[in-house]
């Protein structure tokens, strides 16, 4: 594989069309080289092409040909984000067998549809040290906030984070709430929120908010595919465990 020079990145852009549809990050690196680098297999005529961004590693191109050199170029505990056509192969490239599917949901929603909601009483809205993003402090300590991930072309995409002790009183939907006005104002027209299927609470805050499902698709990596406790079963977490048992001795 080859590193591309940021003046190729352009060129290279239509192999991306549809992760870039789908992940902003994609979007980012191609707008802006200095957030990410670009692999390919042959740069006089790519056909395959690897983009790591500040989300994770894109795959995409052609998955009929001379796949075990991907490998080499995939660290064992990135996280991989194939285009859909790499699914039937994508054995055949990811570095160790203990990277296993994580099945995600993306969200989204145009400006103008984003329903308000209030900080309930008792808590302070603080705003954050990026023009969109907001937190929610309790007697002085942070206990909810809204952080956008990505900005690029009027499209954002963002996520929320609530202290387990605070859950359940609708300060992710305030925060996130903020935040979103705050984007709205500054001339973001197109809202993205990403997370893992697993992760039913923060589907339904998005929801609330108004986004609505538009993709469910497949990512890869050698991590437990939940962000929270209690996200997956006890029947499934003992699996886990047993997969994963053996990689410390045989992943770097």
């Amino acid at each position: 594989m080859f590193k591309l020079e940021p003046d190729g990145f352009a060129a290279i852009a239509p192999l991306f069309d549809d992760l870039s549809l789908r992940h902003g990050s994609v979007r980012a690196v191609l707008r802006d080289p200095s957030l990410g680098d670009i692999w390919v297999d042959d740069p006089g005529a790519p056909r395959q092409a690897l983009l790591r961004g500040p989300e994770g590693l894109y795959l995409a191109g052609d998955p009929r040909r001379d796949l075990g050199g991907l490998a080499g170029e995939i660290e064992d505990f990135e996280y991989v984000y194939p285009d859909d056509p790499w699914l039937p192969v994508i054995g055949e490239v990811l570095p160790n067998r203990f990277m296993i599917a994580h099945d995600r949901v993306r969200l989204a929603m145009t400006a103008g549809r984003a329903r308000p909601f209030a900080v309930p009483g008792g808590f302070e809205l603080v705003a954050g040290s990026q023009p969109m993003d907001v937190s929610i402090a309790h007697a002085g300590e942070v206990v909810s906030r809204c952080s956008v991930d990505m900005v690029v072309d009027g499209y954002a995409e963002f996520g929320v984070w609530t202290h387990p002790a605070y859950r359940g009183r609708g300060l992710a939907k305030a925060a996130a709430s903020a935040s979103l006005r705050r984007a709205g104002e500054q001339g973001v027209t197109a809202f993205g929120w990403h997370c893992h299927a697993s992760n039913t609470r923060s589907q339904k805050v998005a929801m609330a908010l108004g986004f609505e499902v538009t993709d469910r698709y497949q990512a890869f990596s050698a991590r437990v595919p939940a962000e929270n406790d209690g996200d997956l079963d006890i029947a499934y977490c003992r699996e886990l465990a047993a997969a994963f048992a053996p990689a410390a001795a045989r992943v770097a």
